[in-house]
């Protein structure tokens, strides 16, 4: 079952965009082709949203204990 998620959503996708296109809604089109876009990139690549929002709050992370660590304000946990 897992292994038809993939093409069944790129069918879903080109079907909504070939819909909105008979409907002259462009705009929807582009969308609907953009999401299909990120879904053929994230299955590629493996690398999703949640990867990027996962080294993000890692980066917040680092900035925060390097700004306590020169300012010596006692915000970070791992100094105790």
């Amino acid at each position: 079952m897992d292994d038809m998620i993939y093409p069944a959503s790129l069918v879903i996708v080109a079907a909504l965009a070939f819909i909105f296109y008979r409907n002259k809604s462009m705009i929807m089109m582009l969308v609907v082709l953009a999401v299909g876009a990120y879904i053929v990139f994230s299955h590629e690549t493996g690398y999703s949203s949640a990867n990027l929002k996962s080294q993000i709050a890692e980066s917040i992370d680092e900035s925060v204990k390097d700004y306590d660590k020169s300012h010596n304000m006692g915000l970070s946990k791992d100094e105790e």
